[in-house]
């Protein structure tokens, strides 16, 4: 038997939350003002099939990748593992890293659920090359 008094623990409510902490924005908010404080690069809330777009790597999970479309104000989208690499994927942490910048290209896109599948195989070098630039001149 494992439980908390076998472990030396004990089990108690958590304490009530610091008043400083009720001061501060919701989470949602908080990535709203830090993260894309420039909003939208494009006037459409989703991007169109085969676009090619700059991503960043938020979760790795074991279907593959969650990311954020920096383009499109942080929506999520996410990178299956069939569709990281042209080679076989022994382990997708040595592909992939949390935090990252990504090229990756529109595969699917689900308006009514707001799902965006992407892939980082299909992008052209000169696509991906073209991008970058793109993106840092707009960020500029």
């Amino acid at each position: 038997h494992f439980g908390p008094s076998a472990r030396g623990c004990q089990s108690s409510p958590s304490p009530p939350r610091p008043a400083c902490e009720a001061d501060r924005p919701s989470r949602s908010r908080r990535r709203e003002m830090s993260s894309f404080p420039e909003g939208r690069f494009y006037e459409a809330e989703f991007p169109e099939l085969e676009d090619v777009v700059v991503v960043q790597v938020k979760r790795i999970v074991d279907m593959g990748a969650y990311v954020s479309l920096l383009e499109y104000n942080g929506k999520e989208g996410m990178v299956l593992l069939s569709e990281l690499s042209k080679r076989r994927i022994r382990s997708v942490s040595k592909l992939l890293r949390v935090g990252r910048t990504e090229i990756c290209m529109i595969l699917r896109v689900d308006k009514d659920k707001g799902y965006v599948d992407l892939s980082k195989r299909r992008v052209d070098p000169e696509d991906a090359t073209a991008k970058e630039e793109s993106f840092a001149k707009a960020k500029a």
